[in-house]
């Protein structure tokens, strides 16, 4: 079933249109030259940290697949298709596709953009200005790219979890709305109440920005482990949401 699904995703247009949306900010950010001269990393950094946009790359995160359980189970495709027998295999498919799918969303524009960008900058990478990012040993030990890579992939972790999340939504309120806007509600929210209550290490807002004072090794695993484990207790919640339905639907 997850071959089926990643077939599907291939061929939907919502997962080129999600990665089209995220270079597109992209694209409307460089073209405002707000923050003319300083360097790529830097700028990009500053396009992550304007909330607009942060809540608009969740949003296409979502769009692939975070609705793709409402869909199927408004249209019957669910219960047609789906056993007791096989609904964690359903469930899991879903979740699983959903995390994928939203992470590559996010995370290929960026890195693509970020890497054609350095290609034309006067200034690629720097330290000098002052601003030290969490990956910044990278630079320092001449392979930039290293730290372009290691700061979206978590990033782009942080939005593939706010994804699943509304696709949990959805096995509750089987509705495409709920999954797709949800995330972008309950991420502000959550974000805000977890900056302001808890301390930096469950701040997810700052994780998703990799903002820890730990070595580039000890930062990347952290952050990883944090939203790849809240993906995974959203994934539980969501498959024994979708059992209990399907058992019910099936008498």
């Amino acid at each position: 079933m997850l071959k089926a699904y990643f077939f599907k995703l291939v061929h939907s247009p919502f997962l080129y249109a999600g990665i089209i949306g995220v270079f597109g900010l992209c694209l409307i950010h460089a073209k405002s030259n707000l923050w003319e001269g300083v360097d790529v990393l830097t700028d990009l950094r500053i396009l992550l940290d304007v909330e607009g946009y942060r809540k608009a790359f969740i949003v296409f995160a979502a769009l692939p697949f975070a609705a793709n359980f409402s869909d199927e189970w408004n249209t019957k495709t669910t219960t047609n298709c789906v056993t007791r027998k096989c609904a964690f295999t359903y469930a899991v498919s879903n979740f699983t596709s959903c995390f994928i799918s939203a992470l590559v969303t996010v995370f290929i524009p960026l890195v693509v953009f970020v890497a054609v960008s350095a290609l034309t900058a006067e200034k690629p990478f720097s330290i000098s200005n002052g601003s030290v990012g969490p990956y910044n040993e990278f630079v320092e030990m001449g392979v930039p790219f290293l730290e372009i890579v290691f700061y979206y992939f978590t990033y782009s972790l942080s939005c593939a979890m706010w994804a699943v999340t509304g696709m949990t939504l959805s096995a509750f309120f089987p509705s495409k709305y709920i999954a797709i806007g949800s995330p972008f509600v309950l991420s502000y929210a959550i974000e805000q109440f977890t900056a302001q209550r808890l301390p930096i290490q469950l701040d997810l807002m700052g994780l998703s920005f990799s903002a820890l004072p730990y070595s580039a090794g000890g930062i990347f695993f952290y952050t990883t482990f944090v939203f790849v484990g809240l993906s995974m207790l959203c994934g539980i919640i969501f498959t024994k949401k979708v059992e209990k339905r399907v058992q019910n639907e099936l008498g």
